[in-house]
């Protein structure tokens, strides 16, 4: 159905809401078809024909529901629905041939010489990186270093073993209650005492009868 007041299609002349006739040529106002002269524009569908023509896609696709609906039954919306569908199938692997027809897309390839060199500057970068890094000589967390004051001290001759032994046993509850009461360091173990010489013989002879 179309309208012979606006030329646009689904409703008729008398429900038309414009109050002004559009030429059916050339989809201008003041003066009608017969007596047009002006190049042909579609008001459906913008084209180069007039809106009356059969040729139009607007007007096929009208004709087309109609013919469904006559057939099938039902709304002109669900029949209109239904044709559009129809459409889009038959548009659809048009489409998806087209683009296959013109051909695979290209693919750009990276000459040999340009990867090596892309390589080689990758490989100084990351070897630049490494280099920058500083190195952190503290202990992860988690890892706690062996106390070398003992090791160290073992190896020398001259300090007492027993002494340094001695500082080992004290309890560190004793130390910490000694600072706490009187203000001061605990009391160190009293130094290994050494035996008195031998007494010398009045003849000379060596002490102890040897």
């Amino acid at each position: 159905m179309r309208c012979f007041r606006c030329h646009r299609f689904g409703h008729g002349r008398d429900r038309c809401r414009r109050n002004i006739d559009l030429c059916v040529k050339c989809d201008e106002l003041g003066h009608r078809g017969e007596e047009c002269d002006r190049s042909h524009k579609c008001v459906n569908c913008k084209g180069d024909h007039p809106a009356s023509s059969k040729n139009c896609p607007k007007y096929l696709k009208e004709e087309a529901i109609l013919r469904y609906r006559a057939h099938n039954g039902g709304t002109f919306r669900q029949a209109r629905a239904a044709v559009i569908a129809e459409v889009a199938k038959e548009v659809r692997p048009k489409f998806y041939a087209q683009a296959v027809r013109g051909g695979p897309a290209r693919r750009v390839t990276v000459p040999v010489t340009a990867q090596n060199k892309i390589e080689s500057v990758r490989m100084a970068q990351n070897s630049a990186t490494k280099k920058a890094r500083p190195t952190n000589d503290r202990p992860r967390t988690g890892e706690t270093r062996k106390p070398q004051t003992f090791e160290r001290y073992a190896t020398n001759p001259e300090v007492d073993l027993e002494s340094i032994d001695s500082l080992r046993s004290v309890p560190k509850d004793f130390c910490h209650a000694c600072c706490r009461a009187g203000g001061t360091s605990p009391p160190r173990p009293a130094p290994r005492r050494q035996p008195p010489p031998f007494p010398a013989s009045p003849d000379g002879s060596c002490p102890g009868g040897f």
